[in-house]
């Protein structure tokens, strides 16, 4: 400083018209008559300073409210963005116990099945036994026939010797046929009550493919239903697995890039409020606007899953940008507040230098 600009004598002339006195501003009518060029200089530099500081201060202010009322508003989003996931979490455990559900039910109907051909078999073997029953007691009945029909003295108390043990065998013979008409008709209810838990599962045959041990095997389809119309199985399986659809439980979350979607993605992704009202539109016949009855658009309008929902995704995306545009205003309110905080510490420095030489005290 001292080589650039060296210190000279000043002129000490005192004409108004010297150079020391270039600097200095037309006297005022309001301001005493007073050669301090540095308090003209210094007013008017006070005057430039508190107009910076002025707007530095009505800029911060501002970005200050502005930041408090994206604050707010991300809040509120991450706060609906929150409970939107909580819902969608909620769905996909719904999800999982429906598909644990439609498994154990799928093993339910697989051993209803195998119930009903064991009790088939089972009473064919006890059909057969009483067959072979039956003809013993034919056999029984053709020799106590032939016994009672012969002549010979031995065989006419029955009371003795052969037809004794005859008499005690047909006993044990009646007890055993008596027992057949409960047996047949516990084995059949037992049918009954086996189909009946197969078809209330499902209807279908119990010829369709199923391996209970297969790990990937699916319980539940998720093909469209004009491709399950042809194919219903009615049952509780068939209420579960439709359940299991209208939750969207088929349908992964995905991760969509606007950038690459194609024309028909875009529109799979319209609002299904706004699909309905363009369906009713297309479908209804051709009238006058005083004819047509108003459509209420219910909004928000949810789809299953909610982790591709459009409305999720669009709060999520709300959620994104504020948080972006809040830590921007952070950083503009920081830069704001040095600004004015730098603007204040002049203007404080300034309004001092003024009152220690403010010509009212020092011109008298």
């Amino acid at each position: 400083m001292l080589i650039n600009y060296p210190y000279q004598a000043t002129d000490k002339k005192t004409d108004k018209e010297s150079d020391i006195f270039k600097c200095c501003r037309k006297e005022a009518p309001d301001d005493p008559k007073c050669d301090d060029c540095c308090y003209d200089t210094w007013r008017d530099e006070q005057k430039e300073v508190v107009d910076r500081y002025n707007r530095a201060k009505e800029t911060a202010d501002q970005v200050q409210r502005k930041l408090v009322f994206i604050v707010d508003r991300r809040n509120r989003y991450k706060m609906w963005l929150d409970e939107l996931t909580k819902a969608d979490e909620q769905a996909r455990e719904i999800c999982n116990s429906l598909e644990i559900l439609a498994s154990q039910v799928d093993k339910i109907w697989y051993n209803a099945c195998k119930a009903v051909q064991a009790i088939e078999i089972l009473f064919c073997m006890i059909r057969d036994f009483y067959i072979q029953v039956d003809r013993i007691k034919d056999k029984y009945n053709n020799l106590l026939t032939c016994a009672n029909a012969s002549t010979d003295p031995s065989l006419v108390n029955k009371e003795q010797g052969i037809l004794k043990c005859l008499t005690e065998y047909s006993k044990r013979l009646d007890e055993i046929i008596k027992t057949r008409d409960d047996i047949v008709k516990a084995i059949v209810e037992a049918i009954r009550a086996a189909i009946l838990i197969r078809n209330n599962i499902s209807v279908r045959s119990c010829d369709a493919e199923y391996n209970p041990c297969d790990p990937n095997n699916t319980p539940c389809s998720c093909g469209e239903i004009h491709e399950r119309e042809y194919n219903a199985e009615y049952g509780l399986k068939d209420i579960l697995c439709e359940w299991y659809r209208a939750f969207g439980c088929c349908i992964p979350c995905e991760d969509k890039d606007p950038c690459n979607e194609t024309d028909s993605d875009k529109e799979q992704h319209v609002p299904r409020s706004k699909q309905l009202i363009k369906a009713i539109q297309e479908t209804s016949p051709e009238s006058s606007p005083c004819d047509q009855e108003p459509f209420c658009e219910l909004a928000p309008f949810f789809t299953l899953p909610l982790c591709n929902d459009d409305y999720r995704n669009s709060v999520n995306e709300w959620y994104r940008n504020d948080d972006a545009c809040v830590k921007k205003l952070t950083t503009d309110l920081k830069n704001a507040n040095k600004e004015k905080e730098a603007l204040q510490a002049c203007k404080q420095s300034l309004d001092k230098a003024i009152a220690e030489v403010d010509p009212k005290l020092t011109c008298k």
